[in-house]
């Protein structure tokens, strides 16, 4: 069995080096960006005019859209009634659930019901 040279052991040992310290700062990268807070959300001043949802004008109102198949809907309810439970003003909430997506037209609303809270 032959030695490997000296030079060949430094260079393989410093290629692992390299390759462990790029994945290192990698992850570290990964992980900055998922523990960073988005952008705020900023809501329109006024009511869109093409809505075909009509706004209530006297309370404030709560758009929220959920997809049935959405494993998260029925957690997303359950907070809403908690919040909605605990507000100091009235709020209309209008629950939009979504049948299907269409490309052209954005999300179609397969039923909706104001409930007044």
């Amino acid at each position: 069995m032959t030695a490997t040279p000296r030079g060949v052991r430094l260079l393989i040992g410093a290629g692992l080096a390299a390759w462990a310290l790029t994945i290192g700062a990698g992850l570290a990268i990964l992980w900055a960006h998922a523990d960073a807070p988005g952008p705020p959300a900023t809501a329109d001043a006024t009511w869109p005019a093409a809505a075909s949802v009509e706004r209530d004008t006297r309370t404030r109102v709560l758009l929220l859209f959920l997809h049935p198949q959405c494993p998260c809907s029925r957690a997303t309810l359950g907070e809403l009634a908690r919040l909605l439970a605990g507000a100091q003003t009235p709020v209309a909430n209008l629950d939009l659930v979504l049948a299907r997506w269409d490309a052209a037209r954005g999300p179609q609303p397969e039923s909706s019901e104001v409930l007044a809270c």
